[in-house]
């Protein structure tokens, strides 16, 4: 992994390895707590972990040439509930309700999101491969579901 940073975190005393995937639109941080005397836990780390604080040690890694060896693994995770209450807070409540404008979608009106669902895959061995999707349950005034895929 020929564009990978890292970093010897005080903050999170840990070792912060960042990975770009294929074209560098995202990456993988990895953060691996150091071992011995005064170690903390991975718990502990991930208490410690919040977004500002990890873009603040983001951005001060500077590129190493290393080489990185993982073991084969892949991680899925589906968002159903979860999707719709953060949508919410983002305050897309409308779009729950039976004032959405989707008429994008049904010229006519009367459609609305009944449920959402997200699901990501991240496969890592040689080479990483990533997919997402994400479904739409609409339905009309009239009861009848119907189904959006988005990708």
């Amino acid at each position: 992994m020929s564009n990978s940073v890292s970093v010897d975190s005080k903050k999170f005393r840990a070792q912060v390895l960042e990975m770009p995937f294929r074209g560098d639109s995202a990456s993988m941080v990895v953060l691996l707590p150091r071992c011995g005397r005064g170690s903390k836990t991975v718990e502990w780390l991930v208490r410690r972990l919040k977004p500002k604080r990890l873009a603040f040690e983001l951005k001060a890694m500077r590129f190493v040439p290393l080489t990185v060896k993982f073991p084969k693994f892949s991680v899925e995770t589906t968002l159903n509930d979860e999707l719709i209450s953060t949508l919410k807070k983002m305050r897309m409540r409308k779009l729950f309700s039976s004032t959405a404008d989707l008429t994008n979608f049904a010229p006519d009106g009367g459609l609305l999101v009944n449920g959402a669902i997200h699901k990501a895959l991240i496969q890592v061995d040689e080479g990483v491969q990533t997919a997402a999707a994400t479904a739409s349950v609409l339905k009309d005034a009239k009861g009848q579901p119907a189904l959006r895929f988005l990708h």
